[in-house]
């Protein structure tokens, strides 16, 4: 029965395959060029542990990462081999744009809406970028879109025990991936559930007493590492005030090379970190998910306020409620907002724009096709930006060159000095412990992370001994002259 409707789904939907087996290979093909950097190399040194069965801890100390998508590297490293980081990017890229295919199916009843937004998730250049390295947000936005293409079947289908089941065990599994994220996602999962059971009456209030319980048992073993990730984000970020910095001038060039101002404006201030990451929200969504996209969704959004919340397609609550309790945690976080942060939000708004198209392409033919076409324009344009610039960076080998020369030349038990670089990627590589005060035996100095130091009098009594450089960064190798 099983193995019948695999294979009628095969044959039905074979150009879906084909494309998310096109687009697995694509990913994994450019992913060869990008080494493992910054958190990719912290998720891979833990994942090695795992591996060779030294538990959830960094080289030299423990982790307070989420542990899910370290173990998803051990297993790949051990199936793999040197090779880990390219399955798991195919497989991560593929199993993406099937599980959204068939969550975009359920919700919206059409093939076509579902195809639409498959595709234009593809080359949406936030999706894009971020396929193409070793992070946790995509396999988090995978678990999570499935989790919620399986809360959508709990719903709509008949089978409620089993599917209570899956839903359960994959939203556990985005927690692990993604600690905030994961907990947001089952707040929402707990006020949509309610919401439906006020309002249809016919929810059973046990379906979701048995999804929190198997999520508790799933998490349960991990308690220890969870506790160290809260009390380092509250002893970091909780207990600070942190800042933005918003800076701005408009000026001209004269022959002579000296800055002109042509217009008044010249802003220099420190204000909220809040300030900064809504700024920084409506930045991504105009620039790396769409312009045309995100007006849409406004667009959505006005028209639903408009009609009084009538009249709105099944599960469109949900996503409403998903996106918008997201948008709000993350401006009020108080910590720094990088771009990717926003990869599970962007499923919400593709989905509102493939179903718009469809809704008007009877009466507005023309105007869909251009929407179409402008839309793929810029999707492809950013991408070819990102790949002058973003790729770019992601691609330097300087510190896996870096790290391989101290693990060539220095004794295991050397400590060195980290300046201005991330220690976890030389930690991968050279296999060296590094502190951050000090005057140990080795320095690595570097323009990866500019920090605000006097560098000159913290190695004034170091010499230079290995200088790494490419066209984007530099790491410089000192050792103490008093060994």
């Amino acid at each position: 029965m099983c193995k019948n409707r695999v294979i009628t789904y095969i044959i039905k939907y074979k150009w879906v395959l084909l494309f998310a087996i096109l687009y697995s290979i694509l990913v994994s093909s450019l992913s060869l060029t990008m080494p493992p950097n910054g958190d990719s190399a912290t998720y891979s040194e833990i994942g090695k542990n795992i591996a060779k069965g030294n538990g959830f801890v960094l080289n030299y100390g423990p982790s307070s990462d989420a542990p899910g998508f370290p173990m998803i590297i051990a297993l790949s490293m051990i199936l793999f081999g040197d090779f880990f980081i390219q399955a798991i990017l195919a497989i991560m890229a593929f199993f993406l744009m099937l599980v959204f295919f068939n969550f975009t199916k359920e919700i919206t009843n059409n093939e076509k809406i579902a195809a639409g937004a498959m595709i234009f998730l593809a080359l949406t250049p936030l999706v894009f970028y971020n396929s193409l390295l070793l992070i946790s947000d995509i396999p988090f936005l995978l678990f999570s879109i499935a989790s919620m293409w399986v809360y959508a079947r709990f719903l709509f289908k008949k089978n409620k025990k089993t599917y209570t089941v899956l839903w359960a065990i994959l939203t556990g599994f985005s927690i692990l991936i993604r600690y905030m994220s994961g907990f947001l996602l089952i707040l929402i999962y707990i006020i949509h559930f309610l919401y439906l059971k006020v309002r249809e009456k016919k929810l059973k209030l046990k379906y979701l007493v048995i999804f929190l319980l198997i999520i508790i048992i799933i998490i349960l073993p991990f308690l220890q590492i969870i506790y160290n990730a809260v009390a380092f984000i509250s002893n970091n970020r909780l207990t600070s005030s942190p800042k933005g910095h918003i800076a701005l001038t408009i000026e001209g060039i004269s022959e002579g090379g000296k800055g002109l101002n042509l217009l008044p404006i010249d802003i220099d201030i420190f204000v909220p970190i809040q300030v900064v990451s809504f700024l920084r929200i409506c930045a991504v969504m105009l620039l790396l998910i769409s312009p045309l996209v995100s007006l849409v969704f406004l667009y959505r959004l006005y028209d639903i306020l408009k009609r009084k919340f009538a009249s709105m397609p099944r599960f469109e609550e949900m996503l409403l409620l998903w996106s918008f309790a997201y948008i709000i945690f993350h401006v009020l976080y108080p910590g720094p907002l990088a771009a990717r942060y926003l990869l599970p939000i962007t499923p919400v708004l593709i989905i509102f724009f493939s179903r718009f198209i469809f809704s008007i392409w009877k009466k507005h033919r023309k105007l869909v096709i251009l929407m179409v076409i402008i839309q793929l324009i810029i999707s492809c344009s950013v991408i070819a930006i990102d790949s002058q610039t973003r790729w770019k960076r992601s691609q330097t080998r300087i510190f896996a060159e870096a790290g391989n020369w101290l693990k060539e030349n220095t004794a295991e038990d050397s400590e060195v000095l980290c300046i201005g670089l991330s220690c976890t990627t030389i930690n991968y590589y050279g296999d060296r412990k590094f502190v951050k005060e000090g005057t140990p035996e080795y320095a690595m100095v570097s323009d990866f992370r500019p920090e605000e130091m006097d560098i000159e009098s913290m190695i004034k009594d170091y010499e230079l001994k290995k200088k790494f450089s490419d066209d984007m960064y530099y790491v410089k190798i000192y050792k103490l002259t008093s060994h």
